[in-house]
């Protein structure tokens, strides 16, 4: 009897640590064009005012919180070869990672006007891509987690 409630309660444990895992990937890829976003708006902003370089607004950027475009930022920043940059994957797709690529390699590249028109560009295509990350955290994310208690559970029975 109670190794029959200790099979079930582990199982059910596992299973939704694995369903929290998948909600964790959902919200760790909304949180990245969250992020993403913000630093566009940010680079607009320093473009129209402050024309700080690319390299330090990344770097301000990257050192004031923990997001998960740190990793790609840090990336880009610490690059010698842009011809060669590879991106980690974060989570994206790879139509999503070669975008954000194109977005790193675009900076700084051109004149202030033509840079402006490019992040206006790069900002309506990650809006929409943050849209459909935001909508999928908010639909499947609490699934995922009950989904996962309950294949631990379905997992559990049938074990015993």
């Amino acid at each position: 009897m109670i190794t029959t409630f200790l099979i079930i309660t582990i199982s059910m444990s596992l299973g939704a640590v694995v369903g929290l895992y998948f909600s964790k990937r959902l919200q760790r890829r909304a949180a990245y064009f969250d992020a993403l976003m913000d630093l566009i708006n940010l680079f607009l902003s320093e473009m129209k005012f402050k024309k700080t370089t690319t390299k330090q607004v990344l770097t301000e950027f990257r050192d004031r919180a923990k997001t998960p475009l740190n990793t790609n930022l840090t990336e880009y920043i610490d690059c010698t070869d842009f011809s060669n940059l590879k991106l980690s994957k974060g989570g994206l797709t790879i139509s999503e990672r070669a975008e954000v690529n194109k977005f790193l390699l675009s900076l700084g590249t051109s004149d202030s006007h033509t840079q402006i028109f490019e992040l206006e560009n790069f900002k309506e295509k990650f809006s929409q891509m943050q849209n459909i990350a935001q909508e999928k955290r908010k639909k499947y994310a609490p699934m995922c987690i009950k989904l996962g208690f309950l294949a631990g559970l379905a997992i559990g029975i049938i074990i015993i």
